[in-house]
């Protein structure tokens, strides 16, 4: 695994966990997993709206972000092997990242 990276629209260290930001339909939302206390935490314009314990592989939240339900899928994949977030309207992807 690695130790720190900052690439892709990602970043992750051991100690700050992983932070997965991107804009939609110009309002930022930022997902983040804490490395060691298997929080989880999402905020669309700077306001905390996910704020729980997650301890699976990935997880799915869904978010009121203009007007739209976004559905927001992120975790680890592939043995851990991958890191990713999906970001779905509709079922339509509308925001990808993945980093190996």
């Amino acid at each position: 695994m690695f130790d720190s990276i900052r690439k892709n629209g990602l970043s992750f260290s051991i100690r700050d966990g992983l932070y997965m930001p991107f804009m939609y339909k110009g309002h930022q939302v930022v997902a983040h997993n804490a490395s060691w206390s298997f929080r989880e935490k999402v905020w669309v314009d700077d306001e905390l709206v996910v704020n729980q314990l997650g301890f699976s592989m990935a997880s799915t939240h869904v978010l009121d972000v203009a007007g739209d339900s976004l559905e927001l899928t992120f975790g680890s994949r592939d043995g851990m092997k991958e890191i990713f977030l999906e970001a779905r309207v509709g079922g339509d992807l509308v925001h990808e990242v993945s980093h190996r």
